[in-house]
């Protein structure tokens, strides 16, 4: 019998992209819609992404989760248990059922009256080689946009035990750390739970169990009739149960950094949509009236830097071809798994295909293991950048020449609409970094501060010449044990390391984070190692390319 019904708004903090597993004439990724082309968050999602969320916390705590079906963990004692393919196989073990019913989330009315809920946007992935469009990766994808609000609601079983757990991952959502559907690296998926009401079922007079029995859907209950509002449940189950949380040494657990980021001179991150509107062949992408920039874009910029300083280093202490690839901390992503050579995805498919068995956190290059790939999820999430100032674009003329007349080539020439100067905010969140992690991060960071790090179309024009206004860190880990006064705490956790300049930052922790990615780029081992490395590839029979560009040189 259902004991608590809680329900809430869920606010899209980022877009939102949960697919239909189908592709369209309009777009080749679009979001699950009913049968009346409705756009809803399936209870599957939620419930899964809850229970996700309450593995990690339990995981943080060292309560253990047993791959047996009788696991009695708080993850499986309220969402159910689930054979393993050995135990769904060999046996019939007696499985739990869930606690709680998760009900399918639909957008709030008063949101789909005032916009377009849904936006679609192109995609493309960027070749490390010769920085260009990759092979085989360019898709667009249909997203939710922000600001979205759709209706939650959950109902709990009576005997439903652990709700101590569950109140501590719907605080997590209350503070703005949810995260649903799929693109999480590229920003997607952010969600903030508002407006939380908790209801307790209340039958204490026939006319209540009348009015429970008459009632099709709990969800459209009527509060008055059977279901009194418990205001502080959330918080008391938190302070009746604050020492479950603590640890016997603290972790990090999340590194939040605030980034407030300029452009000196244009920037262009092209949207098809955009360029209809504007009759221009290239224009920058605008969701709901403002101009962004995508956290796909950023993750990219990121990701792409992060890469050539690893490389960097690597390369200046490696001998050839094969001492590399043995150290190799940055694979080429978009190399195809077909062809069996340079990235983690390939190596990886190349050893299941013969039968052999992948630690693919410990295998896979540096990249692939704090920027995710295929088979491996993204810790680090960038969200759009929203464009807060900017000055008054420009519309540009372009002409490709004929090497041979001097004249324009015929049929080249287009135009682009052009942000000028914008300053944007973005928002960047890692779970359970480590050290050299947040080293490896912090050196992009003082990259872009420097000026050496850029996004979108134009490049060699000189745009989207990225630059950093201020930045805020602040980490949160768990409460340790031996701490008697715990102060800053949010929710059940504690936050340390707050830096609001970063200059503050390098001194005070990013140079010894930094140490700490060193030490890792020297241990490294590539476990997936394959294929061929762009700087000690052979240009023929007797010249490599680090024959024409020596390590000798750059050092200088």
């Amino acid at each position: 019998m259902i004991g608590l019904v809680i329900r809430g708004k869920l606010k899209l903090l980022t877009n939102l992209h949960i697919g239909s597993g189908i592709s369209n004439d309009y777009t080749d990724l679009p979001v699950i819609r009913d049968s009346e082309g409705m756009v809803f968050i399936p209870g599957t999602s939620i419930a899964g992404a809850l229970r996700s969320g309450l593995e990690k916390l339990q995981e943080m705590i060292d309560i253990d989760h047993i791959e047996e079906p009788l696991c009695d963990c708080p993850a499986c004692t309220l969402f159910g248990s689930f054979p393993s393919t050995e135990y769904e196989r060999d046996l019939s073990p007696t499985l739990t059922a869930s606690k709680i019913w998760v009900y399918d989330s639909y957008v709030s009315s008063a949101a789909s009256k005032d916009r377009s809920i849904s936006s679609i946007r192109d995609h493309v992935g960027i070749s490390r080689v010769n920085s260009t469009a990759a092979y085989h990766a360019k898709y667009n994808e249909e997203s939710v946009v922000a600001g979205t609000e759709f209706d939650f609601c959950i109902a709990i079983e009576s005997d439903a035990e652990h709700l101590h757990m569950l109140a501590a991952v719907l605080n997590e959502w209350k503070s703005g750390r949810g995260a649903l559907g799929g693109g999480r690296s590229k920003g997607f998926g952010r969600v903030k739970l508002d407006n939380i009401k908790v209801f307790k079922i209340n039958l204490s007079s026939i006319d209540k169990v009348i009015a429970y029995l008459q009632c099709d859907d709990i969800l459209t209950a009527v509060s008055s009739l059977f279901l009194s509002e418990e205001p502080n449940w959330l918080q008391d189950e938190l302070d009746r149960s604050k020492d479950c949380f603590a640890t016997d040494k603290s972790r990090r657990v999340y590194t939040e950094i605030d980034l407030k980021l300029t452009v000196d001179g244009g920037v262009v991150v092209s949207d098809i949509v955009s360029e209809v509107i504007e009759d221009t062949d290239i224009a920058p992408i605008k969701q709901c009236d403002k101009y962004i920039i995508p956290g796909s874009s950023l993750r990219g910029a990121f990701r792409a830097q992060a890469e050539r300083v690893a490389r960097t280093v690597v390369t200046m202490d490696t001998t050839d071809r094969g001492d590399y690839l043995k150290k190799c901390p940055a694979c080429h992503p978009f190399n195809l798994p077909s062809s069996k050579k340079g990235s983690c995805e390939s190596g990886y498919r190349v050893k299941i295909e013969e039968g052999q068995i992948v630690d693919i956190k410990s295998e896979v290059c540096l990249a692939c293991r704090f920027f995710g790939m295929t088979h491996l999820g993204s810790r680090i999430s960038i969200s759009d950048g929203i464009v807060e100032k900017h000055l008054e674009p420009d519309r540009f003329n372009f002409v490709a020449i004929d090497r041979f007349t001097g004249g324009s080539l015929d049929k080249a020439l287009f135009n682009a609409k052009v942000l000028m100067y914008p300053k944007f905010k973005t928002k960047i969140i890692i779970e359970n970094p480590a050290d050299w992690e947040l080293g490896w991060l912090y050196l992009v960071i003082r990259d872009i501060q420097d000026g050496f790090v850029s996004i979108g179309w134009g490049k060699s024009k000189w745009f989207g010449r990225l630059g950093l206004e201020s930045i805020n860190v602040r980490e949160l880990w768990t409460i340790e044990k031996s701490v008697q006064e715990k102060t800053d705490v949010e929710g059940v956790f504690v936050i340390k390391n707050r830096f609001s300049s970063f200059d503050n930052l390098w001194k005070e922790a990013a140079k010894s984070y930094c140490s700490e990615f060193l030490k890792t780029l020297s241990a490294h081992e590539w476990g997936l190692q394959n294929g061929e490395d762009s700087y000690f590839k052979e240009v023929n029979d007797t010249l490599s390319l680090s024959d024409i560009y020596p390590r000798e040189g750059l050092q200088k």
